[in-house]
């Protein structure tokens, strides 16, 4: 029996936009390279974590959009990420 491949190479989240420009701006404040953008989505990328900005938005689904990261170290990665969001009025919650 042959058995196939199915070796996944990546996995990347849509994160919804109301403000495509504004968000853009945001991520790359964050520290997040804009590697491309092709009409209506962006790819970001911070080492080895990615995700696809799309210029598309419902409150819904934007209300419920979480992203996840792990970092070494959580202390300075709040601080930042405090500081980014006081520049874009944008709320970030406590480190768990």
């Amino acid at each position: 029996m042959n058995i196939p491949n199915l070796a996944v190479v990546e996995i990347k989240a849509f994160v919804p936009a109301k403000d495509f420009a504004l968000s853009m701006a945001f991520y790359e404040a964050l520290g997040f390279t804009r590697a491309s953008v092709f009409d209506d989505i962006a790819y970001f990328h911070c080492g080895e974590s990615s995700f696809l900005l799309q210029d598309f938005f419902v409150e819904t689904h934007a209300a419920n959009c979480q992203m996840h990261r792990l970092v070494e170290n959580v202390e300075a990665w709040h601080g930042k990420a405090k500081a980014v969001a006081e520049r874009f009025d944008v709320r970030v919650g406590e480190p768990e």
